[in-house]
């Protein structure tokens, strides 16, 4: 199963984190956005939070853009957005 979500990335946050705003995901990765760290650190963040493989999230549009548009293979399917929240905050 494969999710696509269009994800608002803030880099140089002072601490990284999730939330759920009304244009989707908002995540603040502590890395700069420098040769492609920022998108690293979200394909990192994402797969230590959700228990996917790094190979399993790919970023399909934005690569330079702060709004990007990624897709999630995942053989578990995740029953909304604010589930995933929910579950990601569980875990911090």
């Amino acid at each position: 199963m494969s999710w696509k979500l269009d994800i608002r990335v803030v880099p140089n946050a002072r601490k990284a984190g999730i939330e759920l705003v009304e244009s989707g995901l908002r995540i603040k990765l502590t890395v700069p956005a420098v040769e492609g760290k920022a998108n690293r650190a979200l394909i990192e963040f994402l797969s230590g939070i959700l228990g996917v493989r790094k190979s399993g999230i790919t970023i399909v549009k934005g690569e330079k853009s702060r709004t990007k548009t990624v897709v999630i293979d995942t053989p578990e399917p995740f029953e909304s957005l604010a589930a995933l929240v929910a579950r990601v905050q569980q875990k911090n």
